[in-house]
């Protein structure tokens, strides 16, 4: 079975806790991306995570996110959905269809500072 480059049709803007995170200036402004709900990725505990994929080379600095990095996500641009990065990774290295994924949870940027125990969305 032949596999499919990967079609990103979101646009995100990427913010950092080093900078106000969601209500201080965006790192970067329309990152093309998709978005998508995965029922394995839980890890064994209550948080429900997304899977972000970004193309390679899209976002400078992509590589410098760890587990744990402050780092959030708004996608689709412009919405109300807000998402936490945990960890940051790449898929299917050396083939057309590499692409960066972040594994990350929704929160709500009403309640930010961003306390995990508080205002992590389940």
């Amino acid at each position: 079975m032949a596999y499919t480059v990967p079609n990103f049709n979101l646009f995100a803007t990427l913010y950092s806790s080093a900078t106000g995170g969601p209500v201080g200036p965006p790192l970067h402004v329309n990152v093309p991306c998709q978005m998508y709900f995965n029922a394995r990725s839980t890890f064994g505990g209550p948080t429900v995570y997304y899977m972000a994929r970004f193309p390679v080379g899209s976002v400078p600095g992509i590589g410098g996110f760890s587990s744990g990095a402050q780092y959030q996500i708004n996608v689709p641009a412009g919405s109300a959905k807000w998402y936490q990065i945990d960890y940051v990774g790449k898929e299917h290295v050396g083939f057309t269809n590499e692409y960066w994924f972040a594994y990350a949870y929704e929160f709500d940027v009403a309640t930010w500072p961003l306390v995990a125990s508080v205002n992590r969305l389940p």
